[in-house]
């Protein structure tokens, strides 16, 4: 039996079986004490090791030093966290003991965006007059910001699907407002949900001169738990679709932890200014925030008619 697989979770049931744990109960072991140096140092060149496996792990460094030069590590430094950039290419499992989120359900979000039959990227209007919802969140630090486009939910149950995940380098308000502009142009946009915490708020201002119901989002514990939990209860019930090769949207989420600030629970991710990543799945959640907890956003929308 071969496996191969980019680490996911310590709560995965292949973290057990790559660190010998398993091993510990069986006939052969049955030693609590067990355990296989699973470091890269230690795998990196492959090992039999005790429990009759082989090992082996490769991390992008290595196979750069290998002579493939088709990969800038630097370009992905900057387009990923600390956390992700070691998860997916790296060889680290995420300890997901204080995650927000389940990595299980999460997988049961992933889709196929070619078998969208209402979506296509290559005409003007990708999701033609259809509703969808735009999230933005900029960077902490560094010159990264994230923009998520959702397809809104049109009757209570119906799912959000991610239409379009976007990268916004620099730190040019203008710039990035002239983005979500364009989108506003591309998109029928019901909702523009803005984190104006910190360098936001420039951008979140000049959102509202041709959006002017754009809404900024202020963190704090109590909007912070409100958005995790309307994200929570959306994937439990796999309202949540996103393509199979958006590999970081499930990473992303996984990083979002628990964090005690005084007497209350809040959520937090590790950002910093080395990596200068804003989380994709904050901007999804930015988005999210425009349906209510009860899952019925037919009391936001507007419709105009005449009357008989």
């Amino acid at each position: 039996i071969t496996y191969f697989s980019t680490p996911s979770v310590t709560s995965h049931e292949a973290y057990d079986h790559w660190n010998g744990k398993w091993f510990r109960k069986t006939k052969a072991c049955n030693d609590p004490e067990f355990a296989i140096d699973v470091s890269h140092k230690n795998l990196k060149h492959g090992l039999l090791c005790e429990d009759g496996i082989w090992r082996q792990m490769l991390t992008v460094h290595d196979v750069v030093n290998s002579g493939f030069d088709r990969i800038d590590i630097s370009v992905l430094e900057n387009e990923y966290s600390l956390d992700e950039f070691n998860n997916l290419f790296m060889c680290k499992f995420i300890d997901d003991a204080h995650s927000a989120f389940n990595l299980k359900q999460l997988m049961n979000c992933v889709g196929d965006s070619t078998k969208w039959t209402d979506f296509d990227l290559e005409y003007e209007r990708p999701y033609g007059l259809k509703p969808v919802v735009i999230g933005f969140d900029p960077a902490r630090f560094g010159d990264k910001a994230s923009v998520a486009v959702l397809s809104a939910p049109m009757k209570p149950g119906e799912k959000f699907r991610l239409l379009e995940a976007i990268d916004l380098s620099g730190n040019d308000f203008e710039a990035m407002a002239a983005e979500i502009k364009l989108l506003t142009e591309k998109y029928n946009v019901v909702h523009i949900g803005v984190d104006t915490t910190g360098i936001g708020y420039g951008v979140w201002e000049l959102i509202t001169k041709f959006y002017p119901n754009a809404e900024p989002i202020h963190y704090n514990p109590i909007i912070k738990n409100r958005m995790v939990i309307k994200a929570i209860n959306v994937i439990q019930n796999r309202r949540l679709e996103f393509d199979q090769d958006a590999v970081n949207i499930a990473s992303s989420f996984i990083n979002i932890r628990r964090k005690v600030v005084g007497d209350q629970i809040t959520y937090a991710t590790n950002r910093t200014a080395t990596t200068g990543h804003a989380d994709i799945a904050w901007a999804i959640m930015h988005a999210m925030l425009f349906e209510p907890l009860d899952g019925n956003a037919l009391n936001r929308q507007t419709s105009v008619g005449i009357a008989a």
